[in-house]
């Protein structure tokens, strides 16, 4: 398959899947008719975040949470994403019951001091934002079948930069203390930044 080919496939995929989560956003929305309504529920996980501790779904309860993905080496959108989660974690440092969450899609390079290194680039606060890191099935399960997130392997012809391992997209995912998915937001985009924040609001109102 030629470097062309490759750009088709992986902008059909980054299309397909926004736009199934757009119509499942918009389905639920208008048979709920509610401003947050439950979208999915997160599966049960164990993974392993930069202090090499344990974190399961049941760490996480009674939190709200917003999750991503990134990976380390990332040279164009994960240092996006992440200065993103670094102002959340910021504008929500008074928020005891929040959290944040970034799955790397580099299990085989970022290991939980590789992820600590990271974290502390961007000033993570290490108990309120974990980089979650495991078994690559176990990541997948939670990441794609979980989340719903796009995470698979960048073919060499296709990438940009050698660097450019994984595709992903710029998708957060917010959870809330029940462990439901109420909503996908683009990280990158500017417009997104309010809503994002409203939703984090309204979700810790929540009881």
């Amino acid at each position: 398959m030629n470097q062309k080919s490759h750009e088709r496939l992986t902008w059909a995929i980054l299309f397909t899947a926004t736009f199934a989560i757009a119509i499942a956003f918009l389905r639920e929305r208008s048979s709920h008719g509610e401003d947050l309504p439950v979208l999915a529920t997160v599966p049960a996980f164990q993974l392993t975040n930069q202090l090499n501790e344990p974190i399961t779904l049941d760490t996480l309860k009674g939190r709200v949470w917003i999750a991503n993905t990134v990976f380390t080496t990332c040279p164009s959108l994960c240092p996006k994403l992440a200065r993103h989660f670094s102002e959340l974690q910021l504008e929500f440092a008074g928020e005891p019951d929040f959290r944040l969450i970034s799955l790397t899609a580099d299990t085989d390079r970022d290991t939980p001091s590789v992820l600590k290194r990271y974290g502390e680039k961007y000033g993570a606060d290490h108990r309120r934002w974990s980089f979650l890191t495991g078994n690559k099935s176990d990541v997948q399960q939670l990441g794609v079948n979980g989340l719903k997130f796009i995470m698979t392997d960048n073919p060499l012809t296709n990438r940009v930069d050698l660097d450019d391992l994984f595709l992903h997209g710029p998708y957060f995912a917010l959870v809330d203390r029940s462990g439901h998915i109420r909503g996908w937001y683009d990280g990158s985009l500017p417009e997104k930044r309010e809503p994002i924040r409203h939703a984090i609001r309204t979700l810790l109102k929540e009881l």
